[in-house]
């Protein structure tokens, strides 16, 4: 499964290949804007409302394209993750694979790894006990968030 900015979810390669003209017009549409309307989506790219109803139902209910999303809980952290030389790999695929975890990235300068992880109870025992357990994880910092500020790219 690929998927694209903004969480659309593509089945294949080729299911991204073999879309018409249209189509791809409306994947772009649902990529700046994953909960627009039909009639929203017909007006920016300039086709009738009908045909995109028709063609944008199609690819959803065929499960070409699917909306995902993800769905804060109550507080959330940055890690900033550094790790023993040679474990990157499998240090950035165990926190990848945590359910509380909405992006993990491998990066360069100070940290390996950075993670954004979403919880609704006590942070200590991810901080203290998870986290640590992590294989190759030689240091952790966190940076809370204060506040989510969503934008739209056009």
């Amino acid at each position: 499964m690929l998927i694209g900015e903004f969480g659309l979810k593509f089945e294949s390669m080729a299911d991204i290949q073999v879309l018409g003209e249209v189509e791809r017009r409306i994947v772009v549409a649902l990529q700046v804007d994953g909960r627009a309307t039909w009639r929203k989506i017909a007006k920016v790219i300039g086709e009738p409302e009908r045909t995109v109803a028709h063609y944008g139902s199609a690819l959803l209910d065929e499960g070409k394209v699917k909306v995902a999303a993800i769905a804060h809980r109550k507080a959330a952290v940055i890690a900033s993750l550094k790790c023993a030389p040679g474990t990157i790999p499998v240090a950035i695929e165990a926190i990848s694979q945590r359910s509380d975890t909405s992006f993990t990235y491998m990066v360069t300068g100070e940290s390996d790894v950075v993670s954004e992880l979403h919880y609704d109870g006590g942070l200590e025992d991810i901080l203290t006990l998870q986290l640590p357990a992590t294989p190759g994880l030689s240091s952790i910092q966190s940076y809370p968030i204060l506040k989510y500020f969503k934008t739209v790219r056009a």
